[in-house]
């Protein structure tokens, strides 16, 4: 909380500072496309309203002593989530689609992954990490485009702390047989499946701090004005459901279509060919890059696209991997460049006529194509056929119908009238709301009713399908325990905007606002209320800049079971303790980094088992000065109680001596300094505690700690 309310008193010093000052350094920053985040702060005693109003919110506590409400997580839920987390025989992924969790065995994923990975069409093992290879490569390519550049661009591109992508697959239930028929037989919240055989992943490679990922961030931003161009281009649902054809006889048909695995499968020259094709249709696009730079950036972060998989390193020869940025605008132009063939072909294959219906008709988001087709002139089949023949590496898949057929989340209905859309759900799709009772902010699940209600009435064309939708949604919220006035109120409001207002797109307008993020704490006192109070302070006392300042108040979700559970990285982690690298941890200085220990007393070698960090919780643990070497063990809870918590009581304690618990507290002040070390020793499987602490005395028997004895 208290970094929070330093970031916000920085903005206002900086609304401040830039409503008087107007330097070169400003103006480039202003026009540059990318940029790293600023870490300036203007100096105090330039107004003293303003260094008032500073000062007034960093004296200010903002945390809780006294907690209002309980943990909407109980002890034996924490247990449970620990068990899960802890667990080394399977892995937690969200699934691809449709909201749910999955909870796989380990060794059947692995083996899943791997049938990715090992097609060597697509991936090629390396010897070890490229990492630092590939920014000295990028370097180099700055330097030489560097003219095109502003000094801000350069800076963001190469000055960064990197890693290693990983790889990793999110399971595709919505598209198993053998889960469907699972989820009809048994009917229940959670369904059990050992090792469906038709059940794929959906390859996602994590680079958030990747060597490529800022450059892959510029270029993104330099080619999405060309997508605009491509006649198929669809954004959203929004976007679709007005643009979508409604031409309509006895023999038309539905049709989808959808490329295999898209990404993956785009050769490096055939996608740098399109991006070519398009920079030369329209260079005026490019402003002031040239189009050098873009063909070779592109081409430096498809052959650069590096990681890892259980600790071995792999390279990705062809395609794109989904996850970096520029993926979906890199793909979308390609698949431009492919229909402007693909149309080519239809006019020789089925003639003007046709050539013209299918240009009107074919729309595409990504790799999911939906068009209309006169079935008494073109077989379905046979533009399958034209689709899958423009290049070998792009493949199609095809469902079609006369009477209805889904593309993204409507379901796009035929009668012998017209053509109207309705709202889609998949097969697995749990239709969970966020529970009323859980732990978010009030606004948030006030909204929820209408945002559902809203999406209904926007899609659904049929009143009678739109009131059985509305009904379900009814049963659903109230079954997440929503008040039934706030359920009602929430859909009346959707009910009364009309439809042609809810397809309009929003626009948003660069408004002079100013945010307040905070970590959203219901313990907490609301902070927004004081932190608004002293912008008006400000206002009313003129100072530079605020007098058009609106305030707005953005809550930071806290950890959520996905993240607890879910992580990228998949590896057998080897046994011993390392630093979490969380540049805002205040623990890791004090561990001591090694995979074993030797006790003073006895002399004895213990050697760790498991892998421990700050996170670490349930486990006992050995604290030594680093004056004297004295040990003393001691042992943690589980739950929020981690190894971080430990050493910030510790801390404490040694800081402000009316605290103390502990003679090892004591001593660590006076003989010490003030410093420790503290190493994880063993981290229990049990939660019972009064296990725990059995073998903490266990311990203390066996290596004889002096500091235990005072």
């Amino acid at each position: 909380m208290e970094k929070d309310v330093h970031d916000f008193t920085r903005k206002l010093r900086l609304v401040e500072y830039f409503a008087e000052e107007n330097d070169s350094e400003n103006n480039e920053s202003i026009s540059s496309l990318v940029r790293n985040k600023s870490t300036y702060t203007p100096p105090r005693n330039r107004n003293k309203f303003l260094d008032t109003a500073v000062d007034f919110l960093n004296n200010q506590n903002f945390v809780a002593k006294n907690l209002k409400n309980k943990s909407n997580i109980s002890k034996n839920e924490w247990q449970a989530i620990n068990y899960l987390k802890d667990n080394k025989d399977v892995i937690i992924k969200e699934a691809d689609k449709g909201g749910s969790v999955v909870v796989m065995n380990k060794k059947h994923y692995h083996d899943m992954i791997m049938t990715h990975l090992n097609d060597s069409n697509i991936y090629s093992k390396i010897d070890s990490n490229c990492d630092m290879k590939v920014i000295t490569k990028l370097k180099k390519l700055i330097e030489k485009y560097k003219d095109c550049l502003t000094t801000k661009e350069k800076d963001y591109l190469i000055n960064f702390r990197f890693s290693s992508s990983n790889f990793y697959g999110l399971p595709k239930i919505h598209k198993s047989k053998v889960i469907k028929t699972v989820l009809e037989n048994q009917n229940k919240e959670y369904i059990e499946a050992f090792e469906p055989s038709d059940l794929t992943l959906r390859p996602i490679v994590a680079g958030p701090t990747c060597p490529t990922r800022k450059l892959s961030d510029l270029i993104d931003k330099i080619l999405k004005p060309f997508l605009i161009h491509i006649k198929s281009y669809i954004k959203d649902n929004i976007d679709f459901l007005s643009k979508c054809s409604r031409q309509n006889d006895e023999n038309t048909i539905i049709a989808t279509f959808d490329v295999i695995g898209l990404y993956s499968n785009i050769p490096h020259c055939y996608g740098l060919e399109a991006i070519e094709y398009w920079v030369n249709k329209y260079p005026q696009l490019l402003d002031r890059f040239s189009k050098e730079f873009v063909l070779e950036s592109t081409k430096f972060i498809l052959e650069n696209n590096n990681f890892k998989f259980d600790n071995i390193f792999y390279n990705q020869i062809k395609g794109t991997a989904m996850g970096t940025i520029f993926a979906p605008v890199y793909a979308n132009l390609t698949m431009g460049y492919f229909e402007l063939q693909f149309y080519d072909i239809c006019r020789i294959n089925f003639g003007h006529e046709q050539h013209n219906f299918i240009c009107q008709n074919w729309k595409r988001y990504l790799d999911d194509c939906q068009t209309l087709l006169q079935g008494d002139k073109i077989n379905p089949d046979d533009l399958l056929s034209v689709l899958n023949s423009v290049h070998p590496s792009i493949q199609f898949t095809m469902e079609y119908s006369k009477k209805e057929i889904p593309f993204l989340d409507i379901l796009i209905k035929r009668n012998n009238e017209k053509i109207w859309m309705d709202v889609y759900h998949k097969p697995t799709d749990t239709h969970r709301c966020l529970p009323f009772s859980s732990s978010h902010p009030n606004h948030c699940k006030r909204n929820i009713p209408f945002i559902l209600a809203r999406r209904i009435c926007m899609i659904s064309e049929n009143s009678n399908e739109k009131e059985k939708h509305i009904d379900d949604l009814r049963y659903n919220l109230a079954k997440s325990g929503y008040p039934r006035l706030l359920i009602e109120s929430g859909i009346k409001r959707a009910l009364h905007i009309p439809q042609e207002e809810l397809r309009q797109p929003k626009v948003f307008q660069n408004n002079n606002n100013l945010s307040f993020i905070t970590t959203f704490n219901p313990n907490n006192p609301n902070s927004f209320d004081i932190a608004k109070k002293s912008i008006e302070c400000l206002k009313q006392n003129n100072v530079n800049g605020f007098q058009n300042i609106s305030l707005l108040q953005s809550k930071r979700q806290p950890p959520n079971l996905k993240r607890i559970l879910t992580k990228a990285e998949f590896s057998n982690p080897e046994a011993g303790v390392y630093s979490c690298d969380d540049k805002r941890c205040d623990c890791c200085q004090a561990l001591y980094i090694n995979d074993r220990y030797t006790f003073k007393n006895t002399n004895k070698t213990f050697v760790v088992k498991s892998r421990f960090s700050c996170d670490s919780s349930n486990l006992l643990y050995v604290i030594f000065c680093p004056s004297c070497g004295e040990e003393y063990i001691g042992e943690t809870g589980i739950g929020k109680t981690k190894l971080r918590d430990r050493v910030r009581v510790y801390r404490q304690h040694i800081k402000q001596p009316e605290y103390q618990q502990l003679k090892v507290e004591e001593h660590l002040r006076t003989c010490g300094k003030g410093a420790f070390k503290i190493f994880p020793l063993l981290q229990m499987r049990s939660n019972d505690t009064d296990l725990r602490r059995s073998y903490e005395k266990r311990f203390q028997m066996s290596f004889k700690p002096k500091l235990n004895k005072l």
